[in-house]
């Protein structure tokens, strides 16, 4: 979560600030079935939206605020 929250923009402050929120997307890429994804998505430099992503929403949400 920690590096998808950095190729996102996303400040790791902001994001546990957020509480239960935070809670539920770690909880949500914890339990992710797209590890392999994630991974891919990750090492392919982020050049599309990460819609396999059950945080994707949290991430873009976060990413706005700034």
């Amino acid at each position: 979560m920690d590096e998808m929250m950095e190729a996102h923009g996303v400040d790791p402050l902001a994001a546990v600030k957020t509480g239960n929120a935070f809670v539920r997307a770690r909880a949500n890429c914890r339990d992710c079935a797209c590890e392999g994804a994630c991974r891919d998505w990750l090492l392919e430099g982020e050049s599309e939206q990460a819609d396999f992503c059950p945080n994707e929403e949290f991430f873009g949400a976060l990413k706005r605020e700034k």
